[in-house]
């Protein structure tokens, strides 16, 4: 999630106040002019009116020059952008016969084939001479060709699935394909940042919706918990399904999927997968299959594939993949198979000569060198943008980078000074986002050289004529975030040695460092010169500095991290055996002669809410035909449930289990299994030693490391100097910090001479 600071929030918050204020102001006035004009239709109501007709008008229109920029060219790695006017404060814009060429940091072109290419190009001529631009009829009349066929079975090839079926467009894809799978008495669990055409297509299919917090698998799981545990609404019947929703790279954050968990959750519970691999399909993976490669995920245990062709592939459309049971009944049911017109003849053979390209089946290795690319370039890209102090959203291997903005005025103020450096950028605001969180997305593409990137992080600054200023006016600010830095590090561990402390039940005396308290320490602070020496360069010990402070830092989020994840193996372990019979681990409630499993019988363990235990004991005999005679038997009661087994014939089983559901009655998945039982003692018994051994191991690092963060401290305390003393160059009566040249000149301020700044000064710790 993204933590706004507050005078971000609240800068934001006032200038939105004042573009909305003043709109109604000339609302306001707008109004009195058109009632004296009488320009307003007699009798007909406003066909525009609403908030989002007042933030079009008071609000985009402002910047709209920013957006829909017509370019003139194919969108590679650098494009053709046309140039507008306004001659009426942008509420038209008229294009010109003047062109600017761009770097372009915003089309999806993320493996380079949105351009010409030697494989891909003369098979893309020559199905348009075969088959011309459009089939003119739906996929189940006139418009599967061969090449719609091929398509279909390559992509279910290239993604790992039996089937696939392929649309006209990708935002259709998901707005068509979801009603069609879900309706009433379905649940559909989306990610909060799902993509429009997600929530529109859930929306449509009449299911019940419910939220998950962005990417959070645990809040994920609690939802499914409850939603589980109270059924549909008013009747509280069981969900007919459940379906996940979420996206392989979120298209708005940059961001990976936590598919792993999720799927692990989802599998516990019994719920579908559905994964929009549109950002992540050929741009992530060692073999540009999407998430599910890079992440080690087995695409059997995803149940609905979705993707798109406009990213990745130079092309258009989309697809769904999955079982061929699935396929065959999406061709049957859903409307953009059965109406729509099938995606352009060239355009598939354009999506089936790229992933050829991609899997090296072009007898080339191009595929392969432009998947190494994407991943350089976008690495290398981030990396710099954040060295440069950009906020960027977002992981590691992913070629969408949004830079937060978060002010409205820096919107179109980044856009128009990107253009005017020849490099087009992509600003994204509400509604695409929240309110307060406008950025800019940049996409990376495997067309890029190491050249562009590196021209579009250029930002030219004229060097002062005073000697080296310029670098000591940097390396104070350096020094002030070191500071900063040294401080924030120090806390995070003193924080970490309360919790160990805490949970270890020890109380120890103040802290040292060198084995004196911490006050004793900065009094008595000498200057470690054999570290870091007084004749090196002042860059050279803050550099050291930092980095020294930055290891103890990558230390600490390692050991916590191992630490933690320990610690959340065993509370997970904890809560299975403590928390409602509805989803706890049974097995140390479930007895082995609780247990029939033979040839004929077996043994089911049931749920049942306390208060409609009277209502199972009257009727769980007559739910199905061969259940055992007074075989139920209560284990166990909790504050919720109780805990019962029931005998009958193993061939009615899973009758009994429909019939149980039917009656709000849950049947449990159980078998005793001593081995597994004395396998999950060993575990937890493991678990136990290894968390006490990592707390204790960690507790003493943070000892140790609080120390050297203390040490470093007063080293960079000589911030609030060095301001004061380049304050005082600004009077240049101040000669006492120059050296004069051999002519009794001041150095760099009378001639051609170079100056040589000699700054020295006395720290003093009170």
């Amino acid at each position: 999630m993204i933590t706004i600071p507050y005078l971000t929030a609240l800068t934001t918050y006032f200038s939105y106040g004042l573009l909305f204020a003043f709109g109604q102001l000339r609302d306001f006035f707008r109004k009195i002019l058109d009632w004296w004009s009488k320009s307003n239709l007699q009798g007909y109501a406003p066909i525009c009116l609403g908030l989002e007709d007042f933030y079009i008008r008071r609000l985009y229109l402002r910047i709209q020059d920013c957006f829909n920029r017509p370019i003139s060219s194919s969108p590679d790695a650098w494009f053709d952008v046309v140039e507008r006017i306004s001659n009426d404060n942008n509420k038209t814009l008229k294009r010109t016969t003047r062109v600017t060429r761009c770097l372009n940091l915003g089309s999806y072109n993320y493996l380079g084939f949105a351009a010409a290419d030697e494989y891909c190009t003369p098979r893309v001529i020559e199905s348009l001479k075969q088959f011309f631009p459009s089939t003119c009829s739906t996929r189940v009349d006139g418009g599967t060709t061969t090449l719609h066929a091929e398509l279909e079975e390559c992509v279910a090839n290239f993604v790992g699935k039996p089937a696939a079926v392929v649309f006209g467009m990708g935002y259709v894809t998901n707005s068509a394909i979801l009603p069609v799978l879900m309706g009433k008495g379905s649940l559909i669990i989306s990610d909060s940042l799902n993509h429009n055409s997600i929530v529109n297509g859930a929306r449509g299919s009449g299911a019940t919706i419910r939220v998950f917090q962005h990417n959070t698998p645990s809040h994920l799981e609690k939802v499914l918990r409850e939603q589980i545990a109270e059924g549909q609404p008013r009747t509280h019947r069981p969900w007919k399904k459940i379906m996940v929703v979420v996206e392989g790279i979120y298209s708005m954050e940059g961001e990976l999927c936590k598919l792993p968990e999720i799927v692990s959750i989802c599998k516990k519970y019994k719920a579908y997968v559905y994964l929009d691999e549109a950002h992540s399909i050929g741009a992530v993976g060692k073999t540009g299959r999407g998430v599910c490669e890079l992440l080690g995920v087995d695409t059997a245990d995803v149940d609905i594939m979705m993707g798109t062709f406009t990213k990745s592939f130079g092309s258009c459309g989309g697809y769904i993949a999955g079982s061929k049971e699935l396929i065959q009944y999406l061709k049957y049911t859903c409307p953009a198979h059965l109406y729509a017109t099938s995606i352009s003849p060239p355009a598939a053979q354009q999506i089936i000569s790229s992933i050829k390209v991609i899997l090296g089946e072009d007898g080339s290795s191009r595929g392969a060198q432009k998947l190494a690319k994407i991943r350089e370039n976008s690495n290398f890209f981030r990396s710099e943008l954040q060295k440069m102090g950009f906020e960027v959203l977002g992981d590691n291997d992913s070629p969408v980078m949004p830079i937060m903005l978060y002010n409205p005025a820096k919107i179109p103020a980044f856009s128009r000074e990107c253009l005017r450096r020849n490099v087009a950028v992509v600003t994204v605001a509400f509604p695409a986002t929240p309110l307060l969180l406008a950025r800019a997305r940049i996409c990376i593409s495997a067309a890029h050289t190491r050249e562009d990137l590196v021209k579009a992080l250029e930002f030219n600054i004229p060097n002062l004529r005073v000697g080296t200023l310029d670098s000591l006016l940097a390396l104070s600010d350096d020094l002030l975030k070191s500071n900063s830095f040294i401080e924030g590090v120090s806390h995070k561990i003193r924080r970490q040695i309360e919790e160990l402390e805490r949970v270890s039940g020890v109380v120890s005396s103040s802290l040292t460092v060198d084995g004196v308290p911490v006050d004793s320490y900065l009094t008595r602070f000498v200057w470690d010169d054999a570290k870091y020496p007084t004749m090196s360069p002042l860059r050279e010990i803050v550099d050291g500095i930092h980095g020294q402070i930055a290891k103890i830092e990558d230390d600490l989020k390692v050991r916590v991290a191992e630490y933690n994840n320990v610690r959340s193996q065993l509370n997970t372990i904890n809560r299975k055996q403590a928390g409602s019979l509805a989803v706890r681990d049974l097995s140390n409630l479930v007895k082995p002669e609780d247990i029939i499993s033979s040839e004929h019988l077996t043994t089911l363990v049931a749920i049942v809410s306390k208060y409609s235990q009277k209502d199972w004991l009257s009727s769980y005999e007559t739910l199905t035909t061969y259940v055992v005679p007074r075989s139920s038997k209560k284990l166990h009661e909790d504050n919720e449930y109780a805990l019962y087994t029931v005998t009958l014939f193993s061939r009615d089983a899973d009758n009994f289990r429909t019939k149980a559901r039917e009656r709000n009655f849950q049947v449990r998945d159980f078998e005793y299994n001593p081995e597994t039982q004395e396998s999950r003692k060993q575990e937890l018994e493991k678990l136990i030693q290894d968390q006490e051994m990592l707390r204790s191991s960690l507790l003493q690092w943070c000892y140790t490391s609080y120390g050297e963060s203390v040490v470093l401290s007063p080293s960079v305390k000589s911030e609030k100097k060095v301001r004061s003393i380049l304050e005082g160059l600004s009077d240049s009566s101040n000669s006492t910090y120059w050296k004069t040249d051999d002519e009794g000149g001041m150095g760099g301020f009378a001639g051609d001479a170079d100056a040589h700044p000699y700054v020295s000064f006395t720290i003093n710790l009170i």
